[in-house]
């Protein structure tokens, strides 16, 4: 038996909801996840998005959580917008396009292959609703904790590399805080594509 089982996050569910929030403050920085319950909550009643918590299977504990989302035409331009220009290709119609949100895993359950799961089931969703391909931003931060070869593992290249990426969104949240840089994030991302999904 494994020692977790993943599983999809109801908005009913508020305890996870509450754990899987502050497992992405501690790994990611505060307000740099999910910023608000209510945000999370309004995404988790969107068809278009899921959220997928890594439980353990001895006590329920949260060890891992991720994010998923369908690029529609108005969440692509929204990403679009957040970019140098000429960085995205214009989005064709009929293009079905998936976007791996945050992943996070308790630093004490990394290394144990949770990851890469999570990462995995958040494919096979994207590819249960028609995605073709799939975008995603990759937090050049430490590279202990560096969810960088398990992206690459999955097909994934870097398409585009945004230093200082995000600072605008660090000086708009209130309270957020970088675990690297502090109040204002000065982390560079990769922009990474996944052609073929």
């Amino acid at each position: 038996m494994s020692e977790y089982v993943i599983r999809p996050v109801q908005a009913s569910d508020t305890d996870t909801v509450e754990r899987m929030m502050a497992l992405s403050d501690m790994c990611l920085g505060t307000g740099l996840g999910p910023v608000t319950r209510s945000q999370m909550l309004h995404d988790l009643a969107d068809p278009a998005f899921a959220a997928f918590a890594a439980c353990s299977a001895k006590d329920g504990a949260v060890l891992g959580v991720a994010e998923v989302r369908v690029l529609d035409t108005e969440r692509y331009q929204q990403l679009v917008s957040t970019l140098p220009p000429g960085t995205l290709p214009a989005r064709k119609d009929g293009d079905r396009l998936g976007w791996l949100g945050n992943e996070a895993v308790h630093p004490s359950h990394r290394r144990r292959g949770i990851g890469g799961r999570l990462r995995d089931v958040m494919l096979d969703w994207l590819r249960d609703r028609g995605c073709t391909a799939v975008y995603t931003l990759h937090w050049l931060s430490s590279p202990t904790s560096s969810s960088l070869p398990l992206l690459v593992a999955a097909g994934f290249t870097v398409v585009g590399v945004l230093p200082e990426y995000w600072t605008p969104t660090s000086l708009e949240a209130e309270g957020s805080r970088c675990l690297h840089c502090g109040p204002q994030c000065h982390c560079t991302a990769y922009l990474m594509h996944l052609p073929h999904l």
